[in-house]
């Protein structure tokens, strides 16, 4: 977990944001975090790159839901073609069965 830092003051993460950063996302801010403490006059700037850092990573994980996402949503269309295919085959079964029962009706009753 990040150590309260010198741009704390102008911009502040709640814990649950920081605890979904990787381990790069994390190394970067501590960088960031080390480079205000040697120039205070550019901390605004280091407050601008903490939260593009920040917004990549949530870009990443954003990506990767959708990547999930997209695979489900494959699989969900692929399993509910089968299931129509399957659906049909039996009601064409069905039909013959059906024409063949009403022809022997027909039969009989003539």
């Amino acid at each position: 977990m990040l150590k309260k830092s010198v741009t704390d003051k102008y911009f502040r993460m709640p814990s649950y944001c920081i605890e979904e950063l990787s381990a790069e996302g994390q190394q970067s801010l501590h960088d960031l975090d080390i480079f205000a403490i040697k120039n205070e006059t550019l901390i605004k700037d280091i407050v601008g790159e903490k939260l593009r850092v920040y917004a990549d990573e949530y870009d990443k994980q954003l990506t990767d839901s959708a990547k999930l996402d997209n695979t489900m949503v494959s699989l969900m269309l692929a399993l509910n073609a089968l299931a129509l295919l399957f659906l049909g085959l039996f009601l064409s079964e069905d039909a013959k069965s059906i024409s063949i029962q009403d022809s022997d009706r027909q039969g009989n009753s003539e």
